[in-house]
C-alpha cells in the first residue's frame, strides 16, 4: 500500500515526468536514427501518420510531421494514362499530340475531298449532251480518285450510244474537222459490216463455195476420223490444236468480260436517262447492237478456227492465221488496230468512277428522287434478254473450246482439203 500523499494522480504525474527525463537522456545514436527515419519516410506514410495524429488529438505530433512533410518536394503532376508508370513520359505525350494533329488534318482533307466529289457529281448530272458529259467528267473527276476504280471497256457501239462519235464541234461543212467526223462515222459503219459478214463467210465458203472456186471447197462428205496427218506434220498439228484451244478460251474470257461491262454501261445509261434533266440519251439501240455483234463475232471466230487454224500446213501459217482471227473480233475495240478512235475518245476510268460513286450509290439531288431508279433491280425485257444471250454464248464457246480441238486432231485434212 502506497504512502500517504502518493495517490493515483500523483503517481501518474511522477511517471510522466520520469519518462520525459529518459527521453532527454536518450542515446545519441538512437535519437539520430529516429530523425533519419522521419526524414526519409515516404509521402504516403507521412499522410497516414498525419491522419492518425489528427484523429487521436496529438496536435504536437501532427505539427511536427507537417513540418517534416513541408521539406519534401511535391510529386510532379502526370496525366492519368501515365500514373501507372510513376513518371511523366514527355516523348510519348508529344507523339500522341502529333498523332491527334495528323488525324485532325486528315479529317479536314477528307471533308474537303468529299465536298469536291459532291460538286463533281452535281456538275456531271447537269450535262447537256453525251459529248458534254464526257467533257465534264474529264474536268471534274480528279486522277487521285481513280486508284481503285475498274475501267469501263469501250467500243464504237458504246461511243455511238452516248452520241460522242463526233468528238469535235464542226463550224464549217467542208472543214478538216467535218471530214474527220465523217470519216469516223463511215469507219464505224464499215466495221459493223465487216463483223457481221466476215466471220460467217470464212466458214460457209468452205461448205457452200461462197467466194471461192468450187474445186477449193473442203469435201466434208469424205470426213472420217484419222490420225494420218500426225505422221507427216505432227508439230503443225500440235500447234494448231493448242492455238485453237487458246483462242476458244480467250473468246470465253472476252464474252464474260463483255457481259459484265455491258451490264455496267447499261446501268450508267439508265441512270443518266433518269438523272440528267438537261437532255435525254437516245442511243440505247447502239448498246443492244453492240452486245449482239460481240456475241455473233465471238461465236463465228471459234467456228472459223477449225477451218483456218486446223488446216494449216506449217507452224508459220498456223501462227499468222490465229493472229488474223484475233484481229477480226477486236476491230470495234477502243485503241484497236484501226485508228478511227483512240483512248482519248473514251473516258473509261471516269465512267468507272461514275458507276461506283453515282450509279451504285444512287446519287440524287434530293432524297425523294432516289425512288425513280433502282441500281440493283432492272426489269426491262431487253436488258434481261441480252444478258441471257451473253450467257448462252459463253456456254457454247466453253463447249467449243473442248470439242473443236479434238475434232481437228482426228480430221484428215490432207484427204478432204483439195487445196493442200
Amino acid at each position: 500500500m502506497p504512502a500517504r500523499g502518493w495517490g493515483r494522480p500523483s503517481l501518474l504525474r511522477f511517471l510522466k515526468r520520469r519518462r520525459g527525463t529518459e527521453a532527454k537522456t536518450e542515446a545519441p545514436e538512437r535519437q539520430s536514427r529516429r530523425n533519419w527515419d522521419k526524414d526519409t519516410e515516404s509521402p504516403e506514410r507521412q499522410s497516414r501518420r498525419r491522419q492518425h495524429a489528427t484523429v487521436h488529438g496529438t496536435m504536437a505530433q501532427s505539427r511536427e510531421w507537417r513540418w517534416h512533410s513541408s521539406l519534401v518536394p511535391p510529386a510532379p503532376l502526370a496525366p492519368p494514362e501515365y500514373e501507372q508508370l510513376g513518371t511523366f513520359d514527355e516523348d510519348a505525350a508529344m507523339e500522341k499530340l502529333q498523332t491527334k494533329r495528323e488525324e485532325f488534318e486528315n479529317h479536314e482533307v477528307m471533308q474537303q475531298e468529299a465536298q469536291r466529289k459532291l460538286f463533281a457529281k452535281r456538275h456531271i448530272i447537269q450535262a447537256t449532251s453525251g459529248q458534254d458529259l464526257f467533257f465534264r467528267a474529264e474536268n471534274t473527276i480528279e486522277e487521285d480518285w481513280l486508284g481503285r476504280v475498274d475501267e469501263m471497256p469501250g467500243n464504237i457501239y458504246r461511243i455511238m450510244a452516248f452520241g460522242a462519235a463526233a468528238n469535235e464541234t464542226v463550224t464549217y461543212a467542208f472543214s478538216e474537222k467535218a471530214l474527220r467526223n465523217l470519216a469516223t462515222q463511215l469507219g464505224f459503219f464499215a466495221i459493223l459490216l465487216l463483223q457481221w459478214i466476215g466471220p460467217p463467210s470464212i466458214f460457209l465458203s468452205t461448205v457452200f463455195s461462197w467466194g471461192i472456186m468450187s474445186d477449193q471447197r473442203i469435201t466434208w462428205e469424205k470426213w472420217h476420223p484419222s490420225l494420218s496427218d500426225w505422221h507427216h506434220i505432227g508439230l503443225t498439228r500440235f500447234l494448231s490444236t493448242m492455238f485453237m484451244f487458246c483462242l476458244c478460251l480467250n473468246c470465253l474470257f472476252v464474252i464474260l468480260d463483255e457481259k459484265s461491262s455491258w451490264k455496267k454501261i447499261d446501268d450508267i445509261f439508265r441512270y443518266l436517262q433518269v438523272r440528267t434533266p438537261q437532255f435525254e440519251l437516245r442511243g440505247e439501240f447502239w448498246l443492244w447492237l453492240g452486245a449482239c455483234t460481240n456475241c455473233w463475232v465471238v461465236l463465228w471466230c471459234c467456228v472459223d478456227s477449225l477451218v483456218v487454224i486446223g488446216r494449216s500446213d506449217s507452224p508459220k501459217e498456223c501462227c499468222s492465221d490465229a493472229l488474223g482471227l484475233l484481229f477480226l473480233y477486236n476491230l470495234d475495240d477502243i485503241g484497236g488496230d484501226l485508228g478511227f478512235v483512240d483512248r482519248d475518245n473514251w473516258p473509261g476510268l471516269k465512267l468507272g468512277w461514275i458507276y461506283e460513286e453515282m450509279v451504285q450509290e444512287n446519287f440524287a439531288e434530293e432524297e425523294s428522287q432516289k425512288a425513280d431508279f433502282d441500281p440493283e433491280n432492272n426489269t426491262e425485257f431487253a436488258h434481261n434478254l441480252l444478258l441471257g444471250v451473253y450467257s448462252f454464248t459463253a456456254a457454247l464457246v466453253a463447249g467449243m473450246a473442248v470439242c473443236l480441238p479434238l475434232f481437228s486432231a482426228i480430221t484428215p485434212w490432207r484427204e478432204i482439203d483439195p487445196g493442200r
